[in-house]
């Protein structure tokens, strides 16, 4: 497999997500009513970097991911970022 691979894994409310790999083990409640759970594998396909310092990163701004592929794609998003404890951004209205 290519090494950009990642597995999830659900059980009951709890999901876990790593890198593959053959060693990791994961833990998970007992509580859980489920008598069944979920392994999905994912690839990354692009990925972008945001900044977390909210003193520096105010407000909602627009960052976009460039995906790899065939075709060179951007996938545009909107990221808020704030202190913890602080009061949730209001969003925008639609123009």
């Amino acid at each position: 497999l290519p090494k950009d691979c990642y597995f999830s894994i659900r059980v009951g409310e709890v999901q876990k997500l790593s890198r593959l790999s053959g060693t990791r083990s994961f833990k998970f409640p007992q509580s859980t009513k489920s008598r069944f759970g979920k392994i999905e594998v994912f690839r990354r396909i692009g990925s972008a970097s945001v900044d977390l310092d909210p003193d520096l990163a105010v407000g909602q701004r627009d960052i976009s991911i460039d995906i790899d592929g065939l075709v060179k794609e951007r996938v545009p998003l909107k990221v808020a970022v704030s202190a913890h404890g602080a009061t949730k951004p209001t969003p925008e209205e639609p123009v």
